[in-house]
């Protein structure tokens, strides 16, 4: 059964996505984008797909399109060492592909759908519950929609959330963090890898692109901007010496970049009636795991999912949606603790009982062929919160153990 028109809030991969998974239960569908074109300030010029996100992208049959235009990652890289760690014991890779590639993709799929409208520069300012309209600021004004069903999909400081929620039923955790990145030119790096450089206050990390290209970001203290962009021994290249062979250039591209904000989000409930959040407007992570997408993605699955199966004879939404929030709840709060983590080791703030447990935890999961943390989350879909559950029990034997030898 056709409903009637869906609105999506959120012209992201996220939006895109559900609004090509959803097209068959919807007569119509509008997706919302406050940007007039392809917006990259303040945010990762190289996003990071891994199964979950691949998935998503094959159900929407687009996974070879995008492949072709990404870059197969398989481990990552220690720049101060050279050491290489494989992320999968059986060569598999995570995805590496520019934001704006993966949204040309997406967009033109969308615009090639009788029943989708993509709307630039349409802010969403309101939601009326009662009325069932969303309003939406546009340069010729405000101008409001009525809809079946309105999915939040608009980031972090989504409008949808705001007014789906009280203030006490959402939880914004900003770290003291920010995030800049700059492409480089970096054709002696080992192309398949993810190299970083970590002394437990400021990360360095680059990703492969296409034609000897590189992302290049800097996660780093707010306010050490005077000291990190200039030369001397706190100064960036003083830090990472090996950073100065990209040129001193580098250094002022990084200081005229934009400044992104790192932190998470967490919300009670995601869905109200016929109204939905998902991604990083529900639930967004720290990026140490290069999850974040990946997961916006899953949702985007598995709300798809609840309308396959779904009961045709319920007059509403409001159940299908719930049962979507109560599959996907759980596993958000799962990657959110595993990105928390994982945070502390790339940055290189874990104390050495924290390194030495998740190293003997790894091997011991490896021992029984089993995938590590990381690569059952980058690889598999199986549900984060099981990884968690494995993860724990594996983590509380090999502390227990390692008591006994003390």
């Amino acid at each position: 059964m056709n409903r009637g028109h869906l609105v999506i809030a959120g012209g992201g991969p996220v939006g895109l996505v559900s609004a090509l998974l959803l097209k068959p239960y919807f007569q119509r569908i509008t997706v919302l984008e406050r940007h007039g074109g392809a917006q990259t300030g303040g945010r990762s010029l190289q996003l990071v797909l891994g199964e979950r996100g691949l998935h998503a992208l094959r159900c929407c049959g687009l996974d070879d399109e995008v492949r072709a235009q990404g870059i197969p990652v398989t481990g990552r890289m220690n720049g101060a060492t050279d050491s290489f760690a494989r992320y999968g014991g059986e060569g598999e890779a995570i995805l590496a592909v520019s934001r704006i590639a993966l949204q040309g993709i997406l967009e033109k799929a969308v615009q090639s759908h009788l029943g989708i409208e993509l709307l630039r520069g349409a802010t969403v300012t309101q939601v009326d519950q009662t009325a069932d309209t969303v309003k939406f600021a546009t340069s010729a004004g405000t101008q409001s929609l009525a809809f079946d069903m309105l999915i939040g999909a608009d980031g972090v400081r989504s409008a949808v959330a705001q007014s789906l929620l009280t203030p006490d039923e959402m939880t914004l955790d900003k770290l003291s963090l920010v995030y800049r990145e700059v492409p480089v030119s970096a054709t002696g790096w080992r192309s398949d890898a993810f190299v970083y450089w970590s002394d437990g206050e400021v990360m360095v990390g680059s990703f492969p692109g296409r034609n000897g290209q590189r992302g290049l970001f800097v996660m780093h203290p707010r306010g050490m901007e005077d000291s990190l962009f200039f030369s001397g021994s706190e100064g960036l290249f003083g830090r990472f010496p090996r950073l100065a062979s990209l040129g001193p250039e580098l250094l002022n591209q990084l200081s005229q970049a934009e400044a992104g904000a790192m932190g998470s989000k967490s919300c009670k409930c995601w869905t109200k009636g016929n109204v939905v959040i998902m991604g990083d407007a529900a639930h967004a992570i720290v990026p140490f795991m290069g999850q974040g997408l990946n997961t916006g993605l899953e949702d985007a699955v598995c709300l798809m999912r609840q309308f396959r199966s779904g009961d045709r004879s319920e007059r509403t939404i409001a159940p299908l949606l719930k049962r979507f929030e109560q599959r996907r709840q759980n596993a958000a709060d799962s990657i959110r603790q595993l990105s928390d983590r994982h945070a502390r080791y790339l940055m290189g703030a874990s104390t050495p009982v924290e390194a030495a447990i998740e190293e003997r935890a790894g091997k011991a999961l490896r021992s029984l062929g089993l995938p590590d943390t990381y690569a059952a989350c980058a690889f598999l879909r199986l549900r984060f919160d099981r990884i968690v559950s494995r993860e724990w029990r594996v983590m509380d034997r090999e502390v227990q153990s390692m008591s006994k030898v003390a």
